[in-house]
């Protein structure tokens, strides 16, 4: 009844929502960020925003960011404000993508340019592009961002990095994108096209060469197991799969004592110096960005569940205890981190020296190749045995394709999750690798 709700947004998949409503105090408009639960009458935090009129609220990934007329206010799910960034000219769009993005555009009318920036949800610039024309339109799908003015469409990573500019000749008056596409939308026709220059043939062509792979992969196994016979087909499949199993299992094994022995104390040693360099200047947050920095932000998946360094170490920093907030971004980030890039060293290093180990059992084959039953279905069998070592060594690619996807962030123009899930083959042996669908 004491204020009016001018925007809100919807949170934990509609059962909430932060409302951002103007009212007025001592004369002067205020405004008020109410988060609330429907399954409860009390509010969950109420936090008043002063020194700026708020226009809009957004959410994306847990952190509550307000616009306001001359700066942007981030807060955490408790209502606390952690970051204030200031901007001198007018808001004119945001866009709240997944993945934790957030895309503003900023205008300066009487120099008719505009600024995008895109912020994570720590308040954290990702990426800048500074255009001479006004915007239109702007969507995101949270791995691109699509801009819409009057003479082009122009598409960026989430970088702001221009992947491909397209002219405008379709009159288009909304511009949505989504999994590699964008649509531009006019008042009669819905146009599609690809979002990356260049990028017909790299999404046509690329799925078919990589099930051209899988075949050229089959046929060559089964070709040269039929002639090499049963006896060694089946042993260098023996072979290939002891030396994964002690492969995996060691390289994991050692980076865990490798880790632990030789490189926690360190990592914590930094960290918590950072934590303390960061109290001391003022600016504790600043600090955890710099921290967050230092690892890909696609790892927080795999680590903590989507949960950011600041969600680990928020509750230990409230406490004031950065020795505790230190120790646990070491163990949920930076350890699995730091194993994970030694293990795969690791796995190729025993995988190859496993491999030449076992090629001696390979003498054996003279004897067994002797017995005349044996050697009668010693072909057949051969040729069986290299389909499956045709499925190992895919399987093998398959994880190989999956690690260059997370370490360049799903990027790749010609490798990349959309093209591989227009593969027909290459998908049957992708989509069984943990974690990776």
């Amino acid at each position: 009844a004491e204020n009016i709700i001018t925007d809100f947004c919807f949170t934990n998949k509609g059962q909430g929502c932060v409302a951002l409503t103007m009212g007025a105090k001592g004369g002067y408009a205020k405004g008020t960020i109410y988060g609330l639960n429907f399954s409860r009458k009390d509010e969950l935090f109420k936090t008043e925003i002063g020194n700026s009129m708020p226009i809009c609220v957004k959410v994306s990934g847990g952190s509550v960011c307000v616009n306001c007329e001359n700066k942007l206010v981030f807060m955490d799910d408790r209502g606390s404000i952690f970051k204030e960034i200031p901007h001198p000219d007018r808001l004119m769009k945001c866009v709240m993508a997944p993945n934790n993005y957030s895309v503003f555009v900023f205008c300066d009318e009487l120099k008719e340019k505009t600024n995008l920036i895109v912020y994570d949800k720590l308040g954290s610039e990702v990426g800048n592009l500074k255009l001479d024309e006004k915007v239109k339109n702007i969507d995101s799908d949270g791995k691109n961002v699509v801009i819409l003015t009057d003479d082009s469409i122009i598409c960026c990573d989430m970088q702001l990095k221009i992947l491909n500019n397209v002219e405008n000749k379709q009159n288009v008056d909304k511009i949505i994108c989504m999994d590699s596409f964008g649509y531009n939308i006019s008042s009669n026709r819905i146009y599609k096209f690809l979002l990356h220059s260049g990028g017909v043939f790299v999404h046509f062509a690329m799925p078919v060469i990589y099930d051209a792979l899988v075949i050229f992969v089959i046929v060559y196994n089964v070709i040269s197991s039929y002639k090499l016979g049963f006896i060694r087909s089946i042993l260098s499949i023996i072979n290939y799969f002891i030396s994964f199993l002690i492969a995996g299992f060691f390289g994991k094994f050692l980076s865990g004592l490798i880790f632990d022995g030789l490189i926690k104390s360190e990592v914590e040693k930094n960290l918590l110096n950072m934590l303390n360099d960061s109290v001391a200047s003022g600016d504790l947050f600043g600090g955890i960005d710099k921290i967050s920095n230092l690892i890909p932000s696609w790892f927080n998946f795999f680590a903590s569940g989507q949960k950011s360094i600041s969600d680990v170490s928020k509750n230990f920093i409230l406490q004031k205890d950065l020795n505790a907030a230190a120790s646990a971004i070491s163990n949920e980030f930076f350890r699995p981190y730091i194993m994970m890039i030694i293990s795969c060293i690791l796995f190729f290093i025993l995988f190859a020296i496993t491999r030449l180990l076992f090629k001696k059992i390979y003498r054996l084959n003279n004897i067994v190749q002797n017995i005349p039953v044996v050697g009668g279905v010693n072909n057949l069998l051969g040729g069986f045995c290299g389909v499956i070592k045709a499925g190992i060594i895919l399987y093998i690619v398959a994880i190989i394709a999956l690690i260059i996807i997370l370490l360049t962030k799903n990027e790749m123009g010609f490798l990349n999750s959309q093209i591989i899930d227009e593969t027909n083959l290459f998908f049957m042996f992708y989509k069984f690798i943990p974690f990776a669908r």
